[in-house]
């Protein structure tokens, strides 16, 4: 199963970082410290955090994670939450 932020977390991040210019560079350049600090909880270890930014010249798509990939029902098993990794999930 994987965990996802919903879209009003992701709009609210995308919000904060248009109506902030320090907030948006502090995302680019430490995107895991300043996610964590944003969502007010640790974010594991091991999980790596990128930020991409369209430009005129580059256009970044962002593909779900696909457990198993032969599978009629890859996305069935795919949770959209509040939270990241149980985190004040009810």
């Amino acid at each position: 199963m994987t965990v996802l932020l919903n879209e009003n977390l992701q709009a609210e991040l995308i919000e904060r970082a248009a109506k902030d210019p320090e907030f948006a560079s502090q995302l680019r350049e430490n995107p895991k410290h300043t996610l964590s600090a944003f969502l007010n909880l640790e974010l594991p270890e091991d999980l790596e955090v990128s930020i991409h930014q369209d430009s005129r010249d580059a256009l970044h798509i962002v593909l779900p994670t696909i457990e198993n990939p032969n599978s009629e029902t890859e996305f069935d098993d795919m949770v959209v939450a509040d939270c990241t990794w149980g985190a004040n999930c009810g």
